[in-house]
């Protein structure tokens, strides 16, 4: 007896206990035609899903659009114009002046635009502007003063020199950890001695100074100084008079 096929993809079916050489071969070959159609359904079905989903999105947007329009059929509100020509200011009417009777005696008391003279303290966004009073009393805060007392650094002592002046016995100045007086990196700040007395640079908790032979103390002569300098967080670098 011969083999037969499928209807549509003719698919041969052995024949059940006959062609034993060549029933695999047969099954073999209906798989893949069978893979092969199912794949393309596939495929098929796969793109008419994108185009369906495609005319929907279109649909929406059109019928937002839509949504977005005034009907057809619509009225408008029109206010109430019984009183129009009573409602409007009259064509003639009057503006109110203040009062200018010390305009000039105000005008008088400003400073000029040529050569002004100022007085007080003028400022600019808040800071203070560099009159020469203003230049004076900075540079005049620029050298600090300590007698008799030992000494931490503040902020305020950034760039100036400190003035160390003693007639009773030797005196510290400590150096403060960044964490408690944060000065910026690349500060400098000069020491000196108003007198023959020891005066030694203490680092505080933390503080790391550097120094040829590691020297911390003034030279015990009048008038020595150093300059120290930050070049880390916690670190200083001391140059000058050391001993």
């Amino acid at each position: 007896m011969g083999t037969t096929s499928t209807p549509n993809y003719d698919l041969i079916k052995p024949n059940i206990f006959e062609e034993l050489d060549s029933w695999g071969g047969h099954v073999n070959a209906n798989s893949d035609v069978i893979d092969t159609e199912m794949k393309n359904n596939a495929d098929s079905a796969g793109a008419a899903q994108a185009a369906a989903d495609a005319a929907q999105a279109a649909a929406d947007a059109a019928q937002a659009t839509a949504d977005g329009k005034a009907p057809l059929i619509h009225t408008h509100v029109v206010a109430d114009i019984t009183d129009w020509p009573a409602s409007f200011p009259p064509s003639a009417h009057t503006h109110a002046i203040g009062d200018v009777t010390n305009l000039q005696a105000t005008l008088d008391a400003k400073a000029p635009l040529v050569s002004p003279n100022f007085s007080g303290t003028p400022a600019l966004g808040g800071a203070p502007l560099a009159t020469q009073a203003y230049v004076q009393g900075e540079v005049h805060k620029i050298n600090r003063w300590v007698d008799d007392a030992n000494y931490t650094l503040t902020l305020d002592d950034m760039g100036r020199t400190v003035r160390m002046h003693t007639a009773t016995a030797d005196r510290t100045l400590t150096i403060p950890p960044n964490a408690s007086v944060p000065f910026p990196n690349g500060t400098r700040i000069n020491v000196g001695v108003w007198g023959s007395f020891r005066a030694t640079i203490a680092p505080g908790a933390g503080v790391v100074i550097r120094s040829k032979e590691n020297k911390v103390m003034i030279a015990e002569v009048a008038f020595a100084g150093i300059t120290m300098e930050k070049v880390g967080e916690n670190e200083w670098w001391l140059v000058g008079d050391l001993s």
